[in-house]
């Protein structure tokens, strides 16, 4: 189940970097007196214009990272104490045991990919904010060396406050929909 959310976020985030993109640098501009675009499509046109495919795709391994690593926590923390909770006689397979499960996949997915996100929000906001990264190595240096390693983590409690609700929601939700249609609870 690792390797399958592993390579599945890989590649799901690697199609949806231009988005991604387009999203951070919508977000570094607000507030701005002089914002350098005015919706949407003319973000995703200038940065295409003025940088290319490589501009649409700036922090694309970084994404692909933070997706494979997201994915992959999310199913492991949820496989995994599911499995674990359901083995040792704690919980039966039920909602109870679907909602904790997934509070635990969520917290796995948000420790997982945490400082992939903040080196992605960092090296895609960069040209926005005037900040100048040589790459994606150079900006995850520049915050190891100003924060340390914990550094790394800023921003997890907010990250997990978004991520949870909607695992706590989402999966239980599924396997009850599943439960409904006559189909089994996930194993």
């Amino acid at each position: 189940m690792w390797l399958a959310g592993f390579t599945a976020g890989a590649f799901g985030f690697f199609v949806s970097n231009p988005l991604f993109q387009l999203k951070v640098r919508m977000q570094a501009t607000t507030g701005h007196q002089n914002k350098p675009y005015s919706s949407s499509f003319d973000c995703l046109y200038k940065i295409a214009k003025g940088e290319g495919l490589r501009g649409l795709y700036r922090g694309a391994t970084t994404l692909m990272a933070r997706g494979a690593m997201l994915s992959a926590g999310a199913q492991l923390g949820y496989d995994y104490t599911k499995t674990e909770l359901k083995s040792l006689g704690v919980l039966v397979d039920g909602p109870a045991l679907h909602v904790i499960s997934s509070v635990a996949s969520a917290f796995l997915a948000t420790t997982f990919c945490a400082p992939f996100d903040l080196i992605m929000t960092k090296y895609q906001s960069g040209p926005v904010l005037g900040i100048h990264y040589n790459s994606v190595f150079d900006c995850s240096r520049k915050i190891f060396q100003t924060n340390g390693l914990l550094g790394f983590y800023r921003g997890w409690s907010p990250l997990f406050m978004r991520i949870c609700p909607l695992f706590a929601v989402n999966i239980p939700l599924y396997e009850q929909v599943r439960k409904l249609f006559g189909l089994t609870y996930l194993d």
